[in-house]
């Protein structure tokens, strides 16, 4: 569906996060929702109980995010970061990479 509708048919481009995937809206754990999610075409899975057990099964089963995902994510960035009042692209991207690295 992401694939072939979404990327494909419409032409979306943009940085494309999943629902929240505590919702029980899908079948198995966390972590094979979110493995399902990515594998289906989306950046990232959103994951939002904070349950740090729960975290680290997630986080060991995506990829790490592709060469296109970040891409994306980095134009997002660049296009959200406009207020004045935070923190500007080069900061944000750095704590991005930061970030990044952790996985």
């Amino acid at each position: 569906m992401i694939h072939d509708i979404i990327r494909g048919r419409i032409g979306f481009d943009g940085w494309l996060i999943s629902d929240d995937i505590g919702m029980d809206a899908l079948r198995g754990g966390s972590d094979a929702r979110a493995a399902g999610v990515v594998a289906a075409g989306c950046d990232v899975a959103l994951h939002c109980t904070g349950d740090m057990e729960e975290m680290v099964a997630v986080a060991g089963a995506v990829p790490p995010m592709s060469e296109e995902s970040e891409e994306r994510l980095a134009r997002a960035m660049a296009t959200a970061l406009v207020d004045e009042e935070g923190p500007d692209y080069a900061q944000a991207a750095a704590k991005r990479d930061e970030l990044l690295a952790l996985a």
